[in-house]
C-alpha cells in the first residue's frame, strides 16, 4: 500500500523568486496551486511517476501546516516528503498497528490555476509524527483522488532532462535509531546497512539513503551545514536525468553553480535552489 516517493517538498520564502530559480535550473513548472483548506500554495515540477513541490505561504491568515515555523527556524530548503499510497486509510491502520502515531486521514483540496480556469485536485493524507520518521522530517502518505488532472504531456518535458526522483538523502545523529524507525514504517527487510549508513526501500519509486552528518558532509561538499536536530533532516534530493550532458550544458548556459561529484553526478549549490541541495544523476 506504500508506493515509494511521490514528491519531495521544498519550503520557499517567495513564490515568484522560487519560480524564477527553478525555471533557471531547467524545470518546466506547472501552473500554480493554492490549497483551499490551508494558506499555502505551490509550484510543482511533474515527472511521469512522481514530482517535486515548492511550497510557500500565500495567505498568512490561514493555517499553514507549520510552514511559517519551518521558514523561521530553518529557512528555505527541503522540509519533508510525501510517500505515495493507493489507500491512505489502510496506511493509517498499518502504522497504528505497528505502534506508531499517525494522524487520522484528512482530505486536502488544491485549486489548480490553469489558463482555461481553475480545477480542483483532491488528496487523502495521513501524516506521521516527525519524531517517528527516521530523518525524513515531515512525512505524509498521499493518496491522489484526482490523478487524471495532475499531469499534461507538456509539463513532463524539462530542459535539464530530468525524468524522475532518484532518492532522498537524510543525515541523522543516530543510525541505529533511524534504522528502527524505518523498519517500523516499512519492514525489516526494507532496510539495508551500507558502508555509509542505510539504504531504505520505501515501497517502489525511489529510495531513501540515511547517513551520519560526517558521511553526508563528505558525500555532498556543497552542504553548508549538515548538522541535524532531533531525529535528523533531509539534506539532498537526487533526480534521474535522461541525458546528463544535456543537463550539464543547460546549467552552464544559465551560469548555475554546480560540482561534478566522484560518482559523476551534478550537484547544484543550495544557494541556486532555494536552500535545497539538488543532485542530477544519469537515469
Amino acid at each position: 500500500m506504500i508506493m515509494g516517493i511521490d514528491h519531495p517538498v521544498i519550503a520557499v520564502d517567495n513564490m515568484d523568486a522560487a519560480h524564477a530559480a527553478y525555471r533557471r535550473l531547467g524545470f518546466t513548472i506547472a501552473p500554480r496551486g493554492a490549497h483551499l483548506e490551508w494558506g499555502t500554495g505551490n509550484w510543482c515540477m511533474m515527472f511521469p511517476d512522481d514530482y517535486l513541490e515548492l511550497r510557500g505561504i500565500v495567505n498568512p491568515e490561514k493555517y499553514t501546516h507549520s510552514l511559517e515555523k519551518v521558514l523561521a527556524e530553518q529557512g528555505e530548503g527541503l522540509m519533508g516528503v510525501a510517500l505515495g499510497t493507493n489507500d491512505a486509510e489502510a496506511v493509517y491502520k498499518h502504522l497504528a498497528e505497528r505502534g506508531l502515531n499517525p494522524q487520522p486521514v484528512r482530505t486536502l483540496t488544491r485549486n489548480f490555476e490553469l489558463p482555461e480556469g481553475n480545477v480542483q485536485l483532491s488528496f487523502a493524507l495521513c501524516f506521521l509524527d516527525p519524531p517517528e520518521t527516521g530523518g525524513m522530517m515531515s512525512v505524509v502518505f498521499c493518496q491522489h483522488l484526482t490523478p487524471h488532472l495532475l499531469r499534461k504531456p507538456a509539463w513532463l518535458q524539462h530542459d535539464n532532462a530530468v525524468v524522475g526522483v532518484h532518492s532522498l538523502t537524510c543525515a541523522v545523529p543516530d543510525l541505529d535509531a533511524a534504522a528502527a524507525a524505518h523498519e517500523s514504517i516499512f519492514r525489516a527487510e526494507a532496510v539495508d546497512r551500507t558502508a555509509d549508513g542505510l539504504s531504505v526501500d520505501v515501497g517502489g519509486r525511489g529510495k531513501v539513503i540515511v547517513m551520519t552528518e560526517g558521511a553526508a558532509r563528505q558525500r555532498f561538499p556543497l552542504l553548508k551545514d549538515p548538522k541535524t536536530s532531533g531525529t535528523g533532516r533531509i539534506v539532498a534530493t537526487s533526480f534521474r536525468v535522461a541525458d546528463l550532458d544535456r543537463c550539464r550544458r543547460h546549467l552552464k548556459s544559465e551560469g548555475v553553480e554546480f560540482l561534478v561529484s566522484e560518482e559523476n553526478s551534478l550537484c547544484v549549490d543550495p544557494g541556486e535552489a532555494c536552500g535545497a541541495l539538488l543532485e542530477f544523476v544519469a537515469a
